[in-house]
């Protein structure tokens, strides 16, 4: 078992790894309990023209604001690999954990294969968990502005640990 959860979303031009491109990144580390080691962070890949993508995620990235921010932001994509790979404590191999995260491993085994190398092969899939607890009755909200990389990835942490009360009983000491 790995001592620590890499917790990545990603926001991208479409669903293919190979034909895409990952447009934002958003990242925490935390321990086994889910407190955070790595404060949360957000990165925009810095694109001179948006790159091609389908209609939905363009409506989609136009609406978010994501698009606009392209052009703003100064980081290349090796420039928030480094950036990643800077959160993760040394001597540790986190688990990658997310929101449907076998979707972000794909995208980052392409685009940012230091990051992936640095990263455990196991993954911690908050939907899998929101799925089993709704066989309970149990469901969560979807965050207030999905479809960015930053309050994807904060949802998903919250909803980890409103899970683990759930099944333990045991109450989030993050705060």
């Amino acid at each position: 078992m790995t001592d620590s959860l890499f917790w990545l979303d990603l926001e991208t031009t479409g669903l293919d790894p190979v034909k895409d491109q990952i447009l934002e990144v958003a990242a925490t580390v935390t321990d086994m309990d889910l407190n955070e080691i790595s404060p949360f962070c957000s990165y925009v890949i810095h694109y001179n023209e948006a790159p091609q993508m389908n209609q939905w995620c363009l409506q989609q990235h136009t609406a978010s604001g994501l698009l606009a921010d392209l052009g703003e932001s100064g980081m290349s994509l090796r420039d928030v690999e480094d950036a990643l790979i800077n959160l993760i404590p040394d001597g540790s191999r986190p688990t990658l954990g997310g929101h449907t995260v076998q979707f972000d491993r794909s995208f980052i085994q392409v685009h940012m294969p230091a990051l992936h190398d640095c990263l455990h092969y196991r993954n911690f899939d908050v939907r899998t968990l929101e799925m089993a607890v709704a066989w309970a009755g149990k469901s969560f909200d979807k965050p207030k502005d999905a479809h960015r990389a930053l309050p994807d990835i904060q949802h998903s942490v919250r909803v980890a640990r409103e899970i683990r009360k759930l099944i333990t009983g045991i109450e989030d000491q993050s705060s």
